[in-house]
């Protein structure tokens, strides 16, 4: 049998009771002076104000207190009053001119004050406002998405597609819930697999969500997706996607597990801006799919680990590698062309560890390799053609000898 529970000392119910009843006098008291609210008109919009009767009453007694204080301060410098803290009156008599313009200047401070509060009572109603407008114009937005998600699951093509344009408005004004927006939008295009064959307008429906995700991607203005997931792993892509703006720091592209085929992915980084991350792990291309990046890259990462690259043309042509990570860790060559010639890797972390080359062809010919930044641990190489002519810099780590071909001194 387990121990009895010991019993609380005096002092710790003491502590309790005393934790308790402080909590009730302050919730008591809150209430007291705010009220509580109908549940409708709460919210992140709706300002917190006092009751009407409490605000009306501390008003009251400033302008009592404002008054008299200024009365007996005027009074003070007539020599009235001897002393305002504690109250003394002088030996002095005020004539009823005296009285008069006394009064005519406190009436005159009173009116100020009136004018002050008159002034904070505008500030206060323009804030239940301009809190109304927002809970409005929150509510419209939640109603628009609510409605393009509707036409999403519309059994006709022509609604969903202007559910798409719908969506993507709406992610253009509605910036505190764009990546709902566009995770709606990557979450549709994921829908369909590679055995399936579609219909040719679900074929427009998601080639304009592509394309929607590639226009606000290249623009630079508030509607810019930059800086936003794309969360489209596991889905099938038939057709094009140019990046032409590349991916800036904090955009996430993430077809991890995607399928590839027939299609054209183009990925340009501009030299001025750092890259984001895209993500291709354990994708597969196959047909006669093209890829191509191209720019420099200090920032950023690019992941092809457990990539299949079964077909298709990789163009990496004189890419530049300047701190920024390129993976393809566990990747498989069995059929694809890939091109690194004059490619330049300086910086930064490129791994082909453990990369299987079966076939196909990949061709690192003319490209520049600083010390310890590539590495080709435990990678197999079987029929693939793999070169590296005419190469400037170190061997990179794991690649075997009778692969490096480095460009000769002049004169040799």
């Amino acid at each position: 049998m387990g121990k009895p529970p010991k019993s609380d000392s005096p002092l710790q119910r003491a502590k309790r009771f005393t934790a308790r009843s402080l909590f009730r006098i302050r919730t008591t008291t809150k209430s007291l002076v705010f009220g509580s609210e109908p549940v409708a008109t709460q919210g992140r919009h709706a300002p917190r104000m006092l009751r009407f009767s409490i605000a009306l009453l501390m008003s009251l007694t400033a302008a009592i207190a404002l008054a008299a204080s200024t009365f007996l301060l005027l009074a003070r410098l007539r020599g009235a009053v001897d002393s305002l803290w504690p109250l003394r009156l002088s030996s002095k008599r005020l004539t009823s001119n005296d009285i008069y313009e006394l009064t005519r200047s406190t009436i005159a401070a009173a009116g100020l004050a009136a004018g002050v509060f008159a002034a904070v009572y505008a500030y206060r109603k323009q804030r239940v406002e301009e809190a109304a407008s927002r809970r409005a114009d929150s509510e419209h937005l939640s109603s628009r998405y609510q409605n393009a998600a509707d036409q999403l699951g519309n059994d006709k093509a022509a609604v969903r597609l202007a559910g798409v344009y719908a969506l993507a408005r709406l992610a253009d004004e509605w910036v505190e819930e764009r990546q709902t927006c566009i995770d709606v939008l990557c979450a549709y295009y994921r829908m369909h697999s590679e055995d399936e064959e579609i219909p040719t307008g679900e074929r427009e429906v998601r080639e304009t969500i592509l394309s929607s995700i590639m226009t606000h991607l290249e623009n630079s203005g508030t509607d810019s997706w930059q800086g936003y997931a794309f969360n489209l792993q596991r889905a099938l892509f038939d057709s094009d996607i140019y990046l032409l703006r590349g991916l800036r720091e904090g955009t996430f592209f993430d077809v991890t597990g995607a399928t590839f085929s027939d299609g054209t992915l183009i990925v340009s980084q501009p030299l001025d801006e750092d890259f984001g991350t895209f993500v291709a792990e354990r994708a597969l291309f196959k047909g006669s799919t093209k890829v191509e990046f191209s720019g420099w890259y200090r920032e950023g990462v690019i992941d092809f680990g457990g990539a299949e690259l079964n077909g298709g043309r990789f163009d990496f042509t004189r890419l530049r590698i300047d701190g920024a990570d390129l993976n393809f860790q566990g990747a498989l060559l069995s059929g694809a062309s890939v091109y690194f010639s004059g490619a330049h890797f300086t910086d930064g972390d490129v791994r082909f560890d453990r990369a299987a080359f079966r076939a196909g062809s990949v061709d690192f010919n003319h490209a520049e390799f600083s010390k310890g930044v590539t590495s080709f641990r435990y990678a197999s190489y079987e029929s693939a053609s793999l070169t590296f002519e005419d190469t400037e810099g170190e061997q990179p780590i794991g690649l075997p000898a009778s692969f490096w071909q480095p460009r000769q001194p002049e004169g040799d």
